[in-house]
């Protein structure tokens, strides 16, 4: 199986399930072996009905997916109301209650495009936590706009860090950064668009 990174058992059933969700039937060609690992086939999805992809669209772009508790769609809205270009997008909820703990109601998944670049928030519970190793930098052309983007974006219970650095009250770390810096750090020269 070529393009799936070798052939081994494990390969092989990703590829099944990865055939089988484009095949829209959203049950795995395949038992986990593990009872306490997510079955697709377990999950009350509804999907809606939608017009066709524009797949060559989807293969040019990059989304950036965050583990959040309980609060993709909180912390999605509060990114769009305070940062320009962006919007919310589709919020998937659960049908019925899950196996994971979630009850019908509860946010699944929430898309947002955040200054022109599309996110998903997932919320997935407390197993994988936000940390430093991933952040989101924000580019500032004036000290007001630094001011303005570091209060915002630490209302409500955010952290600071040094030189810049900063955790919004979901967790989410970011990077305040004057773009004069940049240019002081580059020795003149401006950044590469």
């Amino acid at each position: 199986m070529r393009g799936f990174g070798g052939n081994s058992p494990m390969r092989r059933r990703q590829a099944a399930l990865m055939v089988d969700i484009a095949g829209s039937s959203l049950r795995p060609c395949w038992k986990p072996r593990r009872p306490h690992v997510l079955a697709l086939k377990t999950w009350p999805f509804q999907i809606p009905e939608t017009p066709a992809l524009p797949t060559a669209d989807l293969k040019n772009t990059l989304t950036t997916c965050l583990w959040l508790d309980k609060e993709a769609e909180e912390a999605l809205q509060f990114c769009t109301s305070l940062l320009t270009n962006s919007r919310m997008g589709a919020v998937q909820r659960h049908t019925a209650d899950s196996p994971s703990g979630a009850q019908t109601g509860d946010v699944m998944t929430a898309s947002a495009t955040i200054m022109g670049q599309d996110f998903m928030a997932i919320d997935g519970g407390t197993m994988f936590p936000q940390t430093e190793a991933v952040s989101s930098q924000i580019h500032c052309d004036t000290q007001e706009e630094v001011d303005h983007s570091w209060d915002s974006l630490t209302a409500g219970g955010g952290k600071t860090s040094q030189r810049g650095w900063l955790k919004d009250r979901f967790g989410v770390s970011w990077q305040v950064t004057p773009t004069i810096l940049e240019l002081v750090m580059s020795g003149g020269r401006q950044r590469r668009p």
